[in-house]
């Protein structure tokens, strides 16, 4: 299916607007969208609505701070630590106490998740088994950061996300692994390339040389991520035990008021062994990727910017 990714947020603010009298400005190659209704004027920026305190934003769009204020709640949360990072020759480097801390980490968990602290979609994420893995993986980032943070890796069974707004789940769905299905011919690679064609590299890319090879028995589901990111590769379901989507909106909802934002989506992972723990919070909250895997999720997505809008404005459903 041919996407729209690029043009889903605009054109729901603007569909939104038209709908309800309210006047739109598009500035800045159309990032900052100033909305006006009787007088009253609220800006949306990076899909960041005005809604959040600068607070609750900086708070959620840092992993580190995150952990550090749901960890004082006692609030169950992937541990995440901050390091302080220099550049030379392009490749990250970190102080002797960061790599004794990272290393004692690596003795106690084996493997380790390095990410930018303020990083966003799965961008620059990887695991690490040995220190010279940092050095080898900041080669591949996609920017210099400042910040660079660490997180136990975690054996994950499912992951969740939930948009949150005022105190209430607008939307929960499970996030699923990409995957191939064997043919008892083809090894993985072979198949990555197959389905994914343009795109396979970045699976590939992931795998050892191992799994590559691997050849999949007939009909055998293989997953080729690690990664539930929406925008790398993972896959949107409806989240159908009504008991498990009651947990997972209380736990988002309790991690959400916890650093006192608005306005967000959060991050549940559910690992093998049955735990769920806040992975992260979003103070952007983006909806396109789920559009994309079901283009009847459009109305859900418009309702809840229409929700956001009109918070903003102290404006209820009914008024037109």
């Amino acid at each position: 299916m041919q996407t729209m990714e690029k043009e889903y947020f605009l054109r729901i603010i603007t569909e939104i607007c038209q709908e309800n009298d309210i006047k739109i400005i598009n500035l800045d190659n159309k990032r900052i969208c100033i909305l006006s209704y009787n007088g009253i004027e609220k800006i949306i920026w990076s899909k960041k609505f005005e809604l959040n305190s600068v607070t609750s934003t900086k708070i959620a769009d840092n992993k580190s701070s995150t952990y550090q204020v749901l960890h004082q709640k006692n609030i169950p949360c992937i541990e995440y630590k901050r390091y302080n990072g220099y550049y030379r020759e392009g490749v990250l480097c970190l102080g002797d106490s960061s790599l004794e801390d990272i290393n004692n980490d690596l003795v106690k968990y084996s493997q380790m998740v390095i990410k930018p602290d303020n990083g966003y979609e799965g961008v620059d994420v990887y695991r690490i088994k040995k220190l010279s893995d940092i050095s080898y993986y900041s080669k591949k980032f996609n920017s210099q950061y400042k910040y660079i943070c660490t997180s136990p890796y975690y054996q994950i069974k499912n992951e969740y996300r939930t948009i949150c707004l005022n105190g209430t789940a607008l939307l929960s769905y499970k996030k699923t692994l990409p995957f191939v299905v064997g043919n008892g011919i083809d090894n993985v690679e072979r198949l990555i390339q197959l389905e994914f064609k343009s795109n396979a590299l970045k699976y590939i890319n992931q795998l050892t040389k191992d799994e590559k090879k691997y050849i999949p028995k007939l009909n055998e589901e293989i997953n080729i991520s690690w990664k539930f990111n929406l925008s790398q590769g993972a896959e949107s379901t409806n989240i159908e035990d009504e008991n498990l989507l009651y947990l997972i909106q209380q736990l988002s909802l309790k991690a959400a008021n916890a650093i006192h934002i608005n306005f967000s989506s959060v991050d549940v992972i559910e690992t093998v062994n049955g735990a769920f723990l806040i992975m992260e919070i979003n103070s952007g909250v983006v909806i396109n990727k789920f559009i994309d895997h079901d283009p009847s999720n459009y109305k859900i997505a418009k309702s809840i910017y229409k929700k956001a809008i009109f918070s903003m404005f102290n404006k209820s459903g009914n008024d037109r």
